[in-house]
């Protein structure tokens, strides 16, 4: 028997953020997460800062599933934030099957672990 889907909850992004430029490495606050983490959430953050149609839907979970792999390693190392690793925790449970949580949860990282400020918004998967 399987439980109903809980909701991700997450710190709320403000939806009506502007969009912002990726971060120079330098410009970046030090985190103490491997520098693989770091690659693929940077090119998470790249490709979603120019998001803008569901035609690039396809490269933006690519760039999700990357980050996922590598916050999965981090969160086994427990080197997450407590509210991140608990996200990751949930997904690797596989309680958001089906949805798009590795999209909200790459995003949430790109801010906690990068200092990003990129919103993915209105962001609607193909069917």
């Amino acid at each position: 028997m399987s439980a109903a889907p809980r909701n991700l909850v997450l710190p709320a992004i403000a939806p009506e953020a502007p969009r912002a430029k990726v971060l120079r490495p330098s410009d970046r606050p030090r985190r103490g997460i491997d520098p693989s983490t770091e690659r693929a959430l940077t090119a998470f953050e790249e490709v979603a800062a120019s998001f803008e149609a569901a035609s690039e839907a396809t490269a933006l979970r690519r760039a999700a599933a990357l980050a996922m792999r590598e916050l999965a390693r981090e969160h086994g190392e427990g080197n997450l934030p407590a509210d991140l690793s608990a996200a990751v925790e949930r997904w690797l449970e596989g309680e958001f099957s089906g949805t798009s949580a590795d999209v909200e949860i790459a995003n949430h990282a790109i801010v906690a672990l990068l200092g990003s400020e990129v919103v993915v918004d209105d962001y609607a998967p193909r069917e």
